[in-house]
C-alpha cells in the first residue's frame, strides 16, 4: 500500500489482517463491507434496469466476495490506497456486478 494515508486506523487493521489470514479477520472484513457491497449490487442493478430477488441479490454478493478472496485475495492485496478502501471496493464491486448483470442479460 503506496499511501496508507487514505485508510483509517480500523480499516488499515481489517484489511491487514484479512490479508494475513488472521483469526476471524475475513469475517471481520465481511462484516465491515457488507453493508456497502449490498448498496452497490442494487445500484448496479437499478443503473442496468434489473429488477433482483433477494436470491439474485444474495448470490451476487456472495460472488463479489468469492472475487475478492480468489487467487489468494489478490484484488484486495492490489488496493494501492489511492483512495479509501471503501471507494476501491465499491468500484471493484460495481464491475464485477455491471458485468455479472449484463451477462445474464
Amino acid at each position: 500500500m503506496e499511501n496508507p494515508v487514505a485508510l483509517s486506523p480500523r480499516d488499515r487493521e481489517i484489511l491487514q489482517d484479512c490479508l494475513e489470514d488472521q483469526p476471524a479477520g475475513w469475517e471481520a472484513f465481511v462484516d465491515r463491507f457488507v453493508g456497502l457491497i449490498v448498496h452497490v449490487v442494487r445500484e448496479a442493478a437499478k443503473s442496468c434496469g434489473v429488477s433482483l430477488q433477494k436470491a439474485q441479490e444474495d448470490d451476487l454478493v456472495a460472488e463479489i466476495f468469492r472475487r475478492l478472496q480468489g487467487n489468494n485475495k489478490a484484488i484486495l492485496r492490489r488496493f494501492a490506497g489511492a483512495s479509501s478502501l471503501a471507494t476501491y471496493l465499491a468500484v471493484v464491486s460495481r464491475r464485477i456486478a455491471i458485468k455479472q448483470l449484463l451477462s445474464k442479460r
